[in-house]
């Protein structure tokens, strides 16, 4: 193919490499560039870092709609859709349960990854007061760690690991009344599905990677080693560990009850 423009959101020497070969006449990039990316490509604006990914991202948008002179709206936000048939799906695979509520146990890197044992706390303390129904979703990779999570809870819960493909997992995201969870995809795919997410942090940056949009909040442990963005040797994970049950279950309780029937 040979492309007008190539677009590189990541700004990853990677990323970079795969938009120059892509041969197209226009190569441009976000304004986050690492890895001495910036070789490669050109970004749009420059970086500032107090900007979330979304808003990062969207001044690419920006950047075209002056140079085309397109007025942008006032609002702006990651909106996913399903179709009807997606969501009977979804509604199916969840057995027309009451308050499904999804619990993302994993994500890329240890230095992500709440302890399991604090995730069955949660759960169960949260089910015995609320009545919940948990929801798991994920690659077989996944499966073990999800396992040991659902062997140590105390009630019904819904287990679709290795069973759904990402449309899918996007529809059940969205039938489900709250998200919690580790940093990872899942709890952006709830964010721009419009789902409140009761966020776990610890190496990334709450700050450009929270879940957007406003029915959403963080617990994150503001250490001086922290955000790391996992890329240390760190073996001890104390910003995850420290972060208890009983602290994520008042933070349950004091803003994502209401979003429960």
């Amino acid at each position: 193919e040979r492309y007008d423009l190539s677009i590189d959101l990541q700004g990853l020497l990677r990323s970079a490499f795969l938009n120059k070969m892509s041969a197209a006449s226009n190569i441009i990039a976000t304004s986050l560039l690492r890895e001495f990316s910036w070789l490669l490509e050109k970004p749009v604006t420059k970086y500032n870092n107090k900007l979330h990914a979304v808003e990062r991202n969207y001044e690419v948008i920006k950047f075209f709609s002056k140079k085309e002179k397109i007025v942008l709206p006032k609002e702006f936000l990651p909106w996913l859709e399903t179709t009807f048939d997606e969501k009977q799906k979804a509604k199916k695979l969840l057995n027309n349960k009451n308050n499904p509520v999804l619990f993302n146990v994993s994500s890329r890197g240890k230095h992500k990854i709440w302890p399991y044992q604090n995730f069955i706390k949660l759960i169960n303390a949260i089910n015995k007061e609320f009545l919940i129904t948990p929801v798991f979703v994920g690659s077989l990779e996944e499966k073990d760690l999800i396992e040991k999570v659902t062997k140590g809870i105390n009630c019904y819960n819904i287990k679709l690991v290795g069973e759904t493909d990402l449309r899918d997992v996007v529809s059940v995201v969205e039938q489900c009344k709250i998200v919690i969870g580790n940093d990872s995809g899942i709890i952006h795919i709830a964010a721009a599905l419009n789902k409140p997410v009761l966020a776990i942090f610890g190496a990334t940056n709450p700050q450009w990677y929270y879940p957007y949009n406003d029915k959403s909040k963080y617990i994150y442990k503001k250490y001086k080693c922290a955000p790391c963005d996992i890329k240390t040797n760190c073996k001890d994970y104390k910003c995850m560990k420290d972060i208890s049950a009983d602290e994520v279950f008042d933070f349950f309780k004091k803003y994502f009850v209401l979003y429960l029937k």
